[in-house]
């Protein structure tokens, strides 16, 4: 298949990358890296934080939000980017002062397709890893598709990546890293901006909002679902479900077959506070429809499977692989149909 052939060549490449860009795990031994992964699920996975979303992502009063015009149009439509920087600070003190030395990071970023106060239905769409540039996303997205919908559009950049990476970076985005605490903190600020993003939707005239993600964004999306009750619909897509999953299957822990697969269940616990597999989404299950590539070699459709066994909701596959999305326009045509079914309620 050639999907799944083209998907088996990227991930070689991106682990390559993505190792170069941000080291190794630590030249220690097992023991002490399974005690470091509960003690980080001590901190983080605790009951107050995963019962309650609030409390994790919590959403103060919104900040300052700039427009900055873009001086282009796509197919015909005005665009234009919104930028804010969020209220919330990292749990960690030592994160949130690199959070701030960052200044490329420091500011959400959003590209908006659509006039911002045109008073449409909107949805959000949530890139892949090393994605997040809104030239990028406008060709690879399914834009002008939610377009014909009735929806605007809003491409956001999650932390780090795109024009919120710092250019003299070579190498992988900081985000996901080695560092498990790093990537809890970063999908907490990620789901927080998402958030912020959606007040900011319906502050302007928005009547519903809903979120669309592939890959790294469908596990966001995901994660979105088990903290914004307002979600008028969430489709994951092509996604990955579990960190640790991933980091298993592409043999990323250290160790003989027994200490990885205990590295696996240590880090799958460690990271239940930012996992849309541990957390129950806060909206009905028929407003979740996931999507998935039977081809996909990167996250394997058996990421989906878990997300669709964790949450009961519609689960959707088409032909082709991870990057080469042959037939994908067939499964979304079932998220339309389903828009439509809950718009008729």
């Amino acid at each position: 298949m050639v999907g799944a052939a083209v998907d088996r060549a990227m991930t070689s490449t991106v682990i390559a990358r993505a190792r170069r860009g941000q080291g190794r795990l630590p030249e220690t031994d097992h023991h002490w890296r399974i005690r470091h992964l509960n003690e980080i699920a001590e901190r983080y996975a605790t009951e107050e934080y995963i019962n309650r979303a609030e409390a994790f992502f919590p959403v103060g009063a919104l900040r300052l939000v700039r427009e900055v015009a873009v001086p282009r149009r796509h197919a015909g439509v005005p665009m234009v980017d919104l930028r804010w920087t969020t209220g919330a600070r990292a749990i960690d003190p030592a994160v949130q002062s690199s959070f701030e030395r960052d200044t490329h990071n420091r500011e959400a970023r959003v590209r908006w397709v659509g006039a911002p106060e045109s008073g449409r239905p909107v949805m959000i769409l949530v890139h892949g890893y090393l994605g997040g540039h809104p030239d990028w996303e406008l060709r690879f997205m399914p834009v002008d598709l939610l377009r014909s919908w009735g929806f605007d559009v809003a491409i956001v950049s999650l932390p780090f990546h795109g024009p919120r990476k710092d250019p003299a970076r070579k190498g992988a985005p900081r985000f996901p890293s080695v560092d498990p605490a790093w990537n809890i903190e970063t999908f907490r600020l990620a789901i927080i901006e998402l958030r912020e993003l959606i007040a900011i939707a319906r502050e302007r005239g928005a009547p519903s909002v809903g979120v669309l993600g592939m890959s790294l964004g469908g596990y966001t999306s995901a994660l979105l679902a088990a903290a914004e009750p307002s979600l008028s619909i969430c489709v994951p897509m092509i996604p990955l479900a579990s960190l640790a999953d991933f980091s298993l299957a592409h043999k990323r822990l250290p160790g003989n077959e027994q200490e990885r697969h205990e590295l696996h269940a240590a880090l799958d616990r460690a990271m239940a506070a930012v996992s849309p597999v541990h957390r129950r989404p806060v909206i009905d299950r028929e407003r979740i429809v996931i999507v998935s590539a039977e081809g996909d070699r990167i996250t394997h459709p058996s990421h989906a499977r878990r997300l669709e066994a964790h949450t009961g909701a519609k689960h959707v596959t088409f032909a082709g692989g991870h990057l080469l999305q042959f037939g994908r326009r067939g499964a979304l045509a079932v998220v339309e149909e389903r828009l439509r079914e809950l718009a008729g309620r």
